[in-house]
């Protein structure tokens, strides 16, 4: 094999191996489009929502609220999680397949209800019983007497410790069906998710090898030969 077609074989098995997809977003319905709403805002059992489960009713809310004056985070919905008063404000949840030992980065938006003084989110992530990876407050904001709307992000890195991990949300203030607006979630596997296949690899190896065999049997070739002299 020639010089050339070596270095093309590397730099192409480089391609590839830089060019490996980006690890896939495992939560469904992460920006609450769907079901879509008809109007400004409205309510949805779990059941009707892909991959969420919930005791209680679960609260869509539109860029038409509040006269079109905000909007989400992502698409056209979100969720305000503290929808109905009474029900203990439990936790919404998606459950998802995972590796045990992988690591992984859970990405949400969190905004206040504009006007409305408790807006406090919990997120809980563990097995199928207990939130054992993780369980805390993350956001909190007293909007009493503010008109905007402001979504910021939040992003909490885990290893999984089960072959399916738990994702939950929930409104940690008083039960009153006002506050704490949620979006765009996406969670997503680690670096570990995104290693060159074995067979990429090799062939940059061969290729490199290739081609330190070809430059020493060239320096071996040109030992002994005289240098050109100018006349």
């Amino acid at each position: 094999m020639t010089r050339r077609a070596l270095v093309w074989l590397a730099g192409l098995c480089l391609v590839l191996i830089l060019a490996a997809p980006a690890a896939a977003d495992q939560i469904q319905t992460g920006g609450f489009e769907n079901p879509a709403m008809g109007g400004s805002w409205g309510l949805s059992w779990s059941n009707n929502v892909a991959g969420w489960d919930s005791t209680q009713i679960l609260e869509f809310q539109t860029d038409r609220l509040w006269g079109g004056r905000y909007a989400a985070a992502q698409g056209s919905q979100w969720m305000e999680l503290d929808s109905n008063r009474g029900d203990g404000n439990p936790f919404v949840i998606q459950t998802i397949a995972t590796e045990i030992g992988r690591d992984y980065t859970l990405r949400f938006a969190f905004a206040a209800r504009p006007g409305w003084s408790e807006n406090v989110l919990e997120v809980g992530i563990g097995n199928l019983s207990t939130f054992e990876v993780f369980r805390g407050v993350v956001a909190s904001a007293n909007y009493s007497g503010r008109a905007e709307m402001n979504w910021d992000y939040y992003t909490i890195n885990f290893t999984a410790l089960s072959s399916q991990t738990r994702i939950g949300f929930r409104d940690a203030g008083a039960d009153d069906s006002m506050g704490t607006l949620l979006d765009d979630i996406s969670l997503v596997a680690g670096a570990s998710g995104s290693v060159p296949e074995p067979g990429s690899l090799l062939l940059l190896g061969s290729a490199l090898g290739g081609l330190a065999t070809w430059r020493r049997l060239r320096r071996r070739k040109n030992v002994g030969q005289p240098n050109s002299v100018g006349k």
